[in-house]
């Protein structure tokens, strides 16, 4: 038979006259699901007199087509099996011709067959069926009344469909296995990035998919559902053996990563952003929303609009506003349903900018705009947020910390960790004096992230306590020239800041990222504090007069931080910070850097209503798009 044109599934002459099978209403107040199920000529008979139409297919079978709207499906009880998968860019391409133009044979073909197939893959896989949507035959590509309706309702489908099935069409069965079950490291190397590079990860729409969908199943490129995995998408399976990989090559992840060419272009697990987070979050996240689509790939900005929108929850009104406008407009809707992220994410730098460089165009997690994960506790006062009088920023209580007196330098070296601990150690004793609480609570958990009761305790069982006192007295009693000495251990030199790094945990593997805090400053930590903008803070407060100092993150030259307030937003925790250790820098209502390890270091609870401006956010940065 005859390969259907494009306009059989894309383009409907008489969109009005389309009604909904349960209501029997149009579709221009609410969007058109269309969902296809394919049956044989002869057991579709029954079945042709309660669909909406159907084409014929190849050989002796029948695509049956259902139109109707979700909420109706719903109260029928009616499922969908979505299928989430990459256009094949011939068929793209085709796509935005619009239907005046050639068709070719091959494209139709493709469009008309590649969903049975995928269809047929699963019911041959022995799983129950039901009705599909897949986007090729569920979306009037050509009909923009009734698609531009169906677009900011996309998230709905998927968060309400019975199984999402995540087509990969270039991840080999095999290569599924090698992951899984690969006996050597190159074996399962090779099979990491190979499916970290599957095209797949590389779209925006199919993050979104993922990540408000329910259960999953994965097809591999031969119309085969994977069996036997409970692991959306592989990703814990990847992450997990690239830590144990990591780890097993001495916890320098930057070598690895060299050594597999990711700087070339080859994908790590971490490239592929925050999907696992994301979709199992229970809060709304702005920044991490955005960071997991900012680089991905879309055709435009108003569906990078549509992808973010479906991730947050946010009103999907019709865009009304230039891009920027809208982008704050969601921003700003999540900040006032007490969502901070907004505030805390690295904005549009004057600064020499990380996100611009070569490598940072490789991979698809946008890490120099937020790294520090899920909201795992809330602010205590995540409802205490207002739009100002103005109307260009915003109203909300902070705990005063202090004021920003000098932000320091520590030294770095490119292969040596030691070297900044060395110095964050001296600015550490320079800051707190002698007082062991102090300087335990500065130099882990305010410097390095580590958690200060499991530190005091580790210090207590193993005897450490008196020996830390008396290196901290002898040192601080000496010039500074003097080498540091444990009399009681007989240790000195260099050896002391071995013996001190262990007995504070910061040279401890954590499990979690196969490496441990010493090089963890030089990667995923240094980024959350902004790379070459990460810098020290002495902050002194302005009731008590108590000096500290603190890990920063710069989003302004060190001249303008400066005499910056810093504020705490009390309760708050990320993933990656402390509870009650999120506080921004601000100067005349402008944010100037944040702070993700900054825990309470006096007595001091000042809580205060502020006014900040809403920041100068970067664009999304997949092709094309500059910050």
């Amino acid at each position: 038979m005859e390969t259907p044109d494009l306009d059989t599934w894309w383009y409907e002459p008489e969109p009005d006259n389309l009604q909904c099978l349960v209501c029997h209403q149009g579709f221009n107040q609410h969007a058109l699901i269309r969902t296809f199920k394919v049956m044989t000529s002869e057991n579709s008979r029954d079945e042709m007199y309660r669909c909406s139409r159907f084409v014929k297919a190849n050989g002796d079978s029948n695509v049956l087509l259902y139109d109707r709207h979700l909420q109706c499906m719903e109260n029928m009880h009616i499922s969908i099996l979505a299928v989430s998968h990459v256009w094949n860019p011939k068929v793209s391409a085709t796509q935005q011709l619009r239907r005046h133009a050639p068709q070719d044979l091959e494209v139709r073909k493709f469009v008309s067959e590649e969903p049975v197939r995928i269809l047929r893959g699963f019911e041959d896989s022995l799983e129950e069926g039901g009705e599909f949507w897949h986007d090729y035959f569920s979306v009037p590509q050509w009909t923009d009344a009734l698609k531009n309706q169906i677009l900011p309702v996309i998230h709905d489908i998927f968060k309400r469909s019975k199984t999402t099935i995540i087509y990969f069409d270039d991840v080999l069965p095999e290569l599924v296995d090698q992951l899984y079950y690969g006996s050597s490291s190159q074996t399962r190397l090779s099979a990491i990035t190979a499916v970290c590079n599957a095209n797949w990860f590389k779209r925006m729409w199919t993050a979104m998919e993922f990540v408000r969908s329910g259960p999953v199943r994965m097809m591999t490129a031969n119309y085969k559902l994977v069996q036997g995995l409970d692991d959306p998408a592989f990703l814990n399976r990847l992450h997990d053996a690239w830590n144990k990989e990591v780890t097993d090559s001495g916890g320098d992840v930057h070598t690895l990563e060299h050594r597999l060419g990711m700087y070339s272009g080859t994908l790590v697990p971490w490239n592929l952003g925050p999907l696992r987070e994301v979709r199992s979050s229970e809060r709304l996240n702005f920044a991490m929303a955005f960071a997991l689509l900012s680089k991905r790939r879309c055709r435009d900005e108003v569906d990078f609009l549509h992808g973010l929108r479906g991730i947050t929850r946010t009103s999907q009104k019709p865009l009304a506003k230039d891009f920027r406008s809208e982008l704050l407009s969601v921003a700003s809707a999540c900040l006032l349903q007490g969502d901070y992220s907004s505030l805390f994410m690295t904005p549009k730098l004057s600064l020499c900018d990380p996100r611009l460089g070569r490598e940072d165009k490789l991979n698809f997690n946008d890490v120099w705009t937020w790294e520090l994960g899920d909201e795992v506790h809330q602010p205590i006062y995540a409802d205490g947020i207002s739009p100002s009088p103005k109307g260009t920023g915003v109203l909300a209580k902070f705990e005063s910390i202090g004021t920003v007196d000098m932000v320091i330098e520590a030294e770095w070296s490119g292969n040596d960790p030691w070297l900044h601990f060395k110095s964050c150690v001296e600015m550490t004793i320079t800051v707190t004096g002698p007082n062991l609480d102090p300087f335990v609570a500065t130099l882990g958990p305010r410097l390095f992230g580590t958690d200060k009761e499991q530190t005091l305790k580790h210090l207590q069982d193993n005897n450490l306590t008196s020996s830390l006192r008396d290196a901290l007295q002898t040192h601080h009693e000496l010039c500074w020239w003097y080498p540091w000495h444990v009399r009681s251990l007989g240790l000195k030199g260099d050896d002391v800041f071995y013996w001190l790094a262990d007995a504070l945990l910061i040279s401890k593997i954590e499990e979690r990222f196969g490496q441990n805090r010493l090089n963890l400053i030089r990667a995923r930590f240094g980024t959350m504090h902004g790379g070459p903008h990460n810098k020290m803070a002495t902050i002194t407060c302005r009731r008590c007069g108590t000096t500290s100092m603190f890990r920063i993150a710069l989003f302004a030259a060190k001249y303008e931080v400066r005499g910056a307030r810093a504020w705490r937003v009390p309760g708050l925790q990320y993933d990656m910070s402390h509870r009650d250790g999120m506080a921004i820098l601000e100067k005349n209502g402008r944010i100037v850097g944040r702070m993700m390890w900054a825990t309470p270091a006096c007595e001091c609870r000042v809580i205060e209503t502020i006014e900040l401006k809403m920041p100068n956010l970067c664009n999304p940065r997949g092709s094309g798009w500059q910050c």
